[in-house]
């Protein structure tokens, strides 16, 4: 178990949305994600006893922090834990590619997800249905028949911000409540039952498009390898 494994609360990733779908505005956010303490608990137990048996395991904790920056189909989460600096790159174009970048290593790997992988977060997809359906996310999940179910419970302020608020129910079972921004087209929050991730301090604004390029001088590596 990695912390990667929650970075799919903060970012899309394995997105193929063609051009008539809609793009989020160029906007910047905290994002806060804190797991529910029966998670914390079994990761906490899980990285004590990978140091046991001589593994390197970052510190965790109940909450993380990232940064996350936004524009058009373009989405980059950065995270930091026990010193290494992690970046999510996803460009959600038709051909575009998905990225971890690891700074402490000065390397990169691509994330290759096919469109059908069930192992993306299902924050992912209700994302790729929200953008898709142009901001009604029970319409487009009516329309998929694969099993899922959704409900909209209404609208809500958070932070100062309006968001229309989904209950969602996956193919496989997994539940989880959505709060989408009606300007940004992004979650605000999204509760699981592992964890609840939300965004705060979010400025609204053209974002650097060196934001969304791997640095120059890193390395590519392939997944599966080991990072120094």
């Amino acid at each position: 178990m990695k912390t990667t494994r929650w970075l799919p609360l903060l970012t899309a990733v394995a997105l193929t949305p063609s051009a008539a779908w809609a793009q989020v505005p160029p906007f910047s956010a905290d994002v806060v994600t804190t797991m529910n303490p029966k998670h914390a608990e079994q990761m906490r137990r899980h990285m004590e006893m990978l140091k046991k048996q001589g593994g390197k395991a970052p510190a965790m904790s109940g909450e993380m922090v990232g940064k996350l920056y936004a524009s058009g189909l373009k989405i980059r989460v950065d995270m930091e834990a026990n010193g290494r600096k992690t970046t999510m790159l996803s460009d959600m174009s038709p051909s575009g590619k998905n990225y971890m970048i690891m700074h402490t290593e000065r390397m990169y790997a691509e994330m290759k997800h096919d469109a059908n992988d069930a192992r993306r977060s299902e924050h992912s997809r209700d994302l790729e249905r929200y953008l898709k359906s142009g901001g009604d996310l029970c319409k487009a999940i009516a329309e998929e028949k694969q099993g899922a179910t959704c409900q909209k419970l209404g609208s809500k302020e958070l932070g100062g911000r309006i968001c229309d608020e989904y209950e969602t129910t996956s193919e496989r079972g997994g539940k989880q409540r959505l709060c989408f921004d009606r300007k940004l087209h992004f979650p605000l929050r999204t509760e699981t039952d592992a964890a609840v991730s939300e965004m705060k301090n979010i400025v609204e604004g053209a974002q650097p498009d060196s934001l969304f390029s791997i640095p120059d001088g890193y390395t590519k590596k392939e997944l599966g390898s080991t990072v120094p």
